[in-house]
């Protein structure tokens, strides 16, 4: 059927185009294939290939049979809709004499030629401005931090103290020491640290889910996870659930002492903590949607590009005040922009909940 690679990387006497179509199988006469399942793996289907493939009852530790993605190389001068029906034709004469029904779906997203095949807008282009202009400024300042270090005797006075301030928030010098700088004297760095390490697992499982959800060559693989372990695959998800535990405590921990001050400060003590976190979370939230909505589109390819990453993009143009608002953990994942987006929403949520309770 050809490789993505090969196929794409033909440029003579024709041009190749890869599509990936999607067939789903179905029985024309309503036949039930359900079938006695076993705690054998291996005997899924009772060793019958269409109970295997049309008997899937929606079961869970199970990928489904009879939808499967069958990718094809063509002609670039051909189109989606003629590949589609002509696959179709050619199943058709196949399976309507087995009482099956073979429907054909070829999306015109899912055939793409080699090159970026995403339209380029004024979005695009503001964006990559507004970036590059972000990295010059902090190579500048950096070089500026810089030589003011090697050259000044007092490496904190400057000519111009405006001009310093500006310099030490945009200086990748200043940034790493804030970043490494590590108090030895805090009781709470084991906590911070354990805290730490349930983020690279969050990040990790975010991955695999990722990937178990793409296409897969041999389903097994997965499926015997299910059954044979190891255990803590199948509770990988929950890890999430101890990381906002911890981030409350620590929450409480550092702002419990602040609530007997709340008749001095009223409304405002509760406030400024909120809004202070937020806007340290929404200029590199904002960046990421920009990057995936208006960048990431055009630097990629492969069969499954332009359906995960060209959709995610438009769900970001058109969904993206859902995540500023922080309820995307309250709407269909489909509207989601960022796979981390129910996750910051649930953050926020419970840092704006968990203040109130220890202050009030």
């Amino acid at each position: 059927m050809g490789i993505y690679d090969e196929c794409v990387d033909v440029r003579h006497p024709v041009i190749g185009q890869y599509c990936l179509s999607e067939i789903n199988l179905s029985s024309l006469t309503g036949k039930d294939y359900s079938f006695n399942r076993t705690d054998d793996p291996d005997d899924f289907g009772n060793n019958n290939a269409w109970k295997t493939i049309l008997g899937w009852d929606d079961f869970p530790d199970k990928v489904k049979r009879n939808t499967l993605n069958l990718g094809i190389c063509i002609p670039d001068s051909c189109s989606a809709l003629d590949l589609q029906t002509s696959l179709q034709n050619e199943l058709d004469k196949v399976f309507t004499a087995e009482k099956i029904e073979a429907v054909v779906k070829v999306d015109p997203i899912m055939c793409t030629v080699k090159g970026d095949m995403y339209p380029y807008n004024t979005s695009y282009y503001v964006t990559r401005m507004f970036f590059l202009t972000l990295i010059l400024i902090c190579c500048g300042t950096t070089l500026y931090h810089y030589i003011r270090i090697s050259y000044n005797t007092n490496p904190k006075k400057t000519t111009s103290e405006s001009f310093g301030s500006f310099c030490d928030t945009f200086s990748f010098i200043n940034s790493s020491k804030e970043l490494l700088k590590f108090d030895e004297n805090n009781e709470l760095n084991s906590i911070y640290g354990f805290k730490v390490l349930l983020m690279l697992f969050v990040i990790l499982i975010h991955r695999l889910l990722h990937l178990f959800n793409n296409p897969m060559i041999n389903p097994k693989r997965v499926e015997r996870i299910y059954h044979n372990g190891p255990d803590i695959a199948l509770t990988l998800t929950n890890v999430v659930d101890p990381f906002f535990f911890i981030s409350g405590f620590i929450m409480m921990y550092l702002n419990i002492s602040r609530s007997s001050k709340k008749a001095k400060s009223g409304i405002k003590n509760i406030t400024s903590p909120i809004i202070s976190r937020v806007l340290r979370m929404l200029p590199s939230y904002c960046a990421m949607m920009a990057i995936t909505a208006h960048i990431v589109p055009h630097h990629g390819d492969g069969p499954l590009w332009p359906k995960i990453v060209w959709e995610e993009a438009e769900i970001c143009k058109n969904y993206w005040w859902t995540n500023l608002l922080f309820i995307t953990n309250f709407l269909d994942t489909k509207y989601g922009c960022l796979i981390v987006n129910y996750y910051v929403s649930c953050d926020v949520q419970f840092f704006v909940v968990g203040f109130i309770i220890v202050y009030v």
